[in-house]
Order: structure tokens, then sequence, then C-alpha cells
């Protein structure tokens, strides 16, 4: 089962022969996020995460990019080389880290910057409009999806998360009454699992 804390900017959650990249909201220089959220597992126990974090700590920076996507560059290399280094069965993302999902997935599909996992999980998030990313999203998204997404979210109006899911060729959505928040409702729970369960790769545990 995996269990993936809120509180990460962004770790590896493995549990089993099961290998999550997870992202969260941007972090301060001190590694916490700049917005307090809970802690809410999407499962249960025995999943550890190691944080590689997002390049812009360096600096004293936080968030993947700022307005109008400044540093959306920097962060899409780190990815890349992260991703060229490790490998993850899939990518889960919440708020911004959402939307670094939808993107990771959208290079995923183009023949410049390969990636390799095999679904993509993004809660509370938003997809970009930027003249910059138009080419990546010249057709619908292959990846296995799933978008869970808030009717009271007053952050990210659950209308753009809907569009962020419109993004992909067969995305399941899950609603939930909840705000900003990971949901730890067990019926949203257990689908999140059984969803990772379908489309994870069988590999030998490390």
């Amino acid at each position: 089962m995996l269990s993936i804390p809120v509180d990460l900017c962004v770790g590896q959650i493995k549990s089993g022969s099961v290998r999550i990249m997870g992202i969260a909201l941007g972090c301060s220089a001190d590694g916490n996020q700049k917005e307090k959220h809970r802690h809410e597992p999407i499962a249960s126990h025995r999943a550890g995460a190691a944080s590689p974090y997002a390049p812009t700590l360096a600096t004293g920076d936080f968030g993947w990019w700022h307005d109008g996507f400044r540093g959306w560059e920097r962060t899409r290399d780190w990815a890349v080389e992260l991703f060229g280094a490790q490998r993850f069965d899939g990518v889960f993302g919440f708020s911004q880290g959402a939307a670094l999902t939808g993107l990771l997935a959208a290079l995923r599909e183009t023949e410049t910057t390969p990636m390799a996992f095999d679904m993509a999980i993004m809660v509370g998030g938003f997809t970009s409009t930027a003249p910059q990313h138009a080419n990546l999203f010249t057709h619908q998204l292959h990846v296995p999806s799933l978008h869970v997404m808030g009717r009271n979210d007053g952050i990210v109006p659950m209308r753009d998360s809907q569009l962020l899911a419109e993004r992909f060729a067969e995305p399941v959505i899950i609603e939930h009454a909840g705000g900003h928040v990971i949901p730890d409702h067990l019926a949203i729970t257990t689908r999140i699992a059984a969803f990772v369960a379908q489309h994870r790769r069988v590999t030998t545990p490390e």
C-alpha cells in the first residue's frame, strides 16, 4: 500500500515494487511548504520517501515556477535529469505539483524529451495554457491518468481541474466534497490504490 505525505516537496514513494514520484507545492529554503496542508495518507503503511528537493531551493527560492511560468525551463531540465537517472512507475502531484505532473505527462509523449512512467495522478491540479507549452498539448495524452478534485476547492476551482483532465484521452475523475486537500476518505483512497495497482509495472523489488 502507498502512503503519500503531502508535506514533502518531491519524494520517491516506494512500497514493494511500486515507486511513485510525489510532487507537492513549492518549498521554502528550509524544505517546508510555503502553505501548510494536512498530512493525509493515500493508503496505509510501509512507504519510504527520500526527497530530492526542487532545483530552486539551491537559491533559497520555492515553487516549480512563478508568474508566467518563469522558471519552468529549470524545473523541466531537473525533471528530465531525474527521470534519466531513476525509474518511476508513476507521478503523483498535488496543487502546483499536479500542474507539473500534467506537463511531465506531456513531455513523456514527445520525441525530444522522452520520459518513462506508467501512470499520472493529479489532485487539485490545473493546466497550463501558456504559449510556451502549446506544442506539448497538440493531442490528448495517452498515459493512464487519475484526477481528484474538490467541489469546494477555493484555491484551484474544480473547473480548472476538469480542464487538466481533458488533456488526457481516458481520464479517471474522482470528485469529493472537500476543498484544496488530498482527501483521506476510505472510498477515495481505495480507488486511488486500485488505480496504482492496475497500472503498475510488475518488477523485481529493490
